[in-house]
């Protein structure tokens, strides 16, 4: 696979989880510590982090390095083991949605 290509799965990836997380690109600038067009570049595919930059951003946004740099289904239904592991790494990042789906997904199990 090309950096290029690389670059656009992580654009599209990043964009995609801040909007699920309801976090801007201003979020991450504040958290990470580097320039507004910096991560304006990553978020377009211009510019790729370096890996170091890539695990901080995954740590936050509380999700796996390979959720940022694989071409992944963007629906992809999460799983029950994702969910808890999204929960407990901290409550404050879940959105309304997967809030929702969580709280499904416990009950369906209860019931069975």
């Amino acid at each position: 696979m090309s950096e290029e290509e690389i670059r656009k799965i992580f654009s599209r990836n990043l964009t995609a989880i801040l909007e699920r997380r309801g976090k801007s690109q201003k979020d991450l600038v504040d958290f990470i510590g580097v320039s507004s067009s910096t991560v304006s570049n990553w978020c377009t595919g211009q510019k790729l982090p370096r890996m170091d930059k890539v695990q901080l951003i995954a740590g936050w946004l509380g999700v796996n390095n390979s959720d940022l740099l694989e071409n992944k289904k963007a629906d992809k239904q999460m799983t029950y083991e994702e969910m808890i592991k999204i929960y407990t790494r901290g409550k404050n990042i879940l959105t309304p949605q997967e809030k929702m789906k969580l709280a499904k997904i416990i009950l369906s199990d209860d019931e069975e």
